[in-house]
């Protein structure tokens, strides 16, 4: 196992992170909605709640959209095809590229330049 680290900008990195901030808030509020009016089958069908579910679903799709992105511009394609993992931590603004598989991957150029090894 081999991990890579990449400094992100502050910008891409706040962009993230709001948009998972505003899905896990969702998510959070229709689960509590859920469990208060699990025995209520007109609030379930209420406007307000399918409000807040389709409110959910929407930052959902819209963090899903990010990370896409994120990983098509941040993650070098010479991974394509191994076995990795990588996560992007807040508050440092650094992302982890961590290679599971044993196999040989070759960063070059300016793709080399922009990683460090762990």
């Amino acid at each position: 196992m081999k991990q890579y680290l990449r400094d992100i900008p502050e910008d891409v990195v706040n962009t993230i992170e709001k948009a998972n901030y505003e899905y896990e808030t969702l998510k959070d509020n229709v689960a509590f909605l859920l469990d208060q009016h699990q025995n209520d089958p007109d609030f379930l069908a209420s406007d307000i709640f399918n409000r807040y579910q389709n409110a959910e679903i929407t930052a959902k799709m819209q963090y899903e959209r990010l990370k896409k992105e994120f990983e098509k511009k941040f993650v070098p394609k010479e991974f394509s095809g191994h076995q990795i993992s990588w996560s992007l931590e807040y508050n440092t603004k650094v992302l982890t590229i961590t290679k599971m598989c044993d196999c040989e991957v070759e960063l070059c150029g300016d793709t080399l330049n922009n990683f460090r090894i762990a």
